[in-house]
């Protein structure tokens, strides 16, 4: 790629004291089998070595910012949206490792499917020595990518390739969401009838260790979460549905195996009672959707029983 040629694809990664697994994370892009790219890396007031290893690295698609101070993921974020070159935004996290034909397998894909704005990945789980401990497998149809939006995030932000005009458009992501800033965006990007879906493969390895967002932050992110489901009943089925009550919903999606008071699994079921006659009022020329959302209900009531017998009543309850 000369400095004439404008790149096809930016490849987006913050970082900020990443030092540990910088080197893998540049490398696994830079030896992507697709090629026209720039890799546009933001250093946020790191205090270690990761500026220095940045820059040990002289391959001409590497666009180094730098900054003094420390502006926070989602500021940098933002910011990187307004540089990139690019018409697609690759995201990449500094301590994950995308697979060789990560950027072409998503470069074609949604150059065919010029409605899709935003397509992720399955990824695999590795620990900090990079060991595979686990797979992470993502809804991969556009219908149940965006039903999941009523329960929890279904992407893994760091696998996501995304239209950059259309995010812009949308307003990027969203200050007040910190921790869950991408859960966010997704919302936003289906509001504003985008579609989000991911392909059913794995194109990228996922650090799961003790000093990732998802971990240090966890209270915190499990908080903002609460409130992105909260938007996402409001803004996409005008549906207000307390933080209490997401509160346990989630407390059943994320937790179905310890044990839980008699009077909460009562809430619980009463509550997806109710959701279930939402989802099909406001879903029911969607077939798919609604058939994913009911069983998704399902599933979660299932929880809340424990012998055959009930389990069968909650089916005719549902």
């Amino acid at each position: 790629m000369t400095n004439a040629t404008s790149p096809i694809v930016t490849v987006l990664m913050p970082v900020y004291n990443g030092e540990h697994y910088l080197s893998d994370a540049i490398e696994s892009i830079l030896n992507q089998t697709f090629t026209e790219f720039e890799f546009l890396i933001i250093d946020d007031g790191s205090s270690d070595k990761s500026l220095e290893i940045i820059k040990s690295y002289s391959d001409p698609r590497i666009r180094i910012v730098q900054h003094t101070e420390n502006s926070g993921l989602i500021s940098t974020l933002n910011e990187g949206i307004e540089l990139a070159s690019g018409k697609y935004i690759a995201r990449m996290d500094c301590d994950d490792v995308s697979m060789p034909e990560r950027l072409q397998k998503q470069y074609d894909f949604i150059e065919l499917n010029t409605d899709v704005s935003v397509v992720g990945s399955w990824a695999w789980a590795i620990d900090a020595m990079g060991n595979i401990t686990g797979e992470i497998k993502t809804l991969s149809r556009v219908s149940t990518a965006a039903a999941e939006l009523f329960f929890t995030n279904p992407m893994i932000h760091s696998s996501t390739f995304f239209n950059r005009q259309f995010v812009l458009s949308i307003g990027g992501y969203n200050i007040n969401f910190e921790r869950a800033e991408d859960y966010y965006l997704w919302i936003n990007v289906v509001k504003n009838k985008g579609k989000i879906l991911n392909l059913p493969i794995f194109l990228l390895k996922y650090r799961d260790h003790t000093s990732n967002v998802s971990n240090t932050f966890s209270d915190r992110q499990e908080a903002v979460a609460r409130k992105a489901i909260q938007y996402a009943y409001s803004s996409l089925i005008n549906y207000a549905l307390s933080i209490k009550r997401i509160a346990l919903l989630r407390d059943f999606c994320l937790h179905p195996n310890i044990p839980h008071e008699r009077l909460d699994k009562l809430k619980a079921i009463l509550l997806l009672r109710q959701l279930r006659k939402i989802f099909m009022s406001q879903f029911k020329a969607n077939q798919e959707a609604m058939e994913y959302l009911q069983s998704r209900i399902s599933s979660i009531a299932l929880c809340c029983v424990s012998s055959k017998i009930n389990k069968i009543l909650i089916n005719i309850i549902l």
